[in-house]
């Protein structure tokens, strides 16, 4: 079971921080709606996490960038509407989308 604390950035929103038993290395992940999260092992305190946060401010800022402009490119025009495909892997459901 993890131990999990939020905290509220300016510029980022909600991030979450998680400790994990089984965790030797500090990991950032961005999720589909651009939400950061990281993951520690759990004899790393919380400030060490947070300096390490700042250390990849920029690194977090380009990387939601290239998501925010992947979900642009994923917007199919058409004459009369635009339709967005949905955050899927069903192929069923893209194509119920598109038609």
């Amino acid at each position: 079971m993890a131990l999990s604390k939020t905290i509220t950035d300016e510029e980022f929103g909600d991030i979450k921080l998680a400790k994990y038993k089984k965790s030797k290395y500090l990991k950032v992940k961005i999720g589909q709606n651009a939400d950061v999260s990281l993951s520690m092992p759990y004899f790393v305190a919380y400030d060490t996490a947070l300096e390490f946060l700042e250390e990849k401010r920029s690194w977090l800022r380009r990387e939601i960038q290239k998501l925010d402009l992947k979900k642009q490119q994923l917007k199919f025009i058409q004459p009369d509407s635009v339709i967005e495909i949905p955050e899927t892997k069903d192929l069923d459901e893209v194509r119920h989308a598109v038609e």
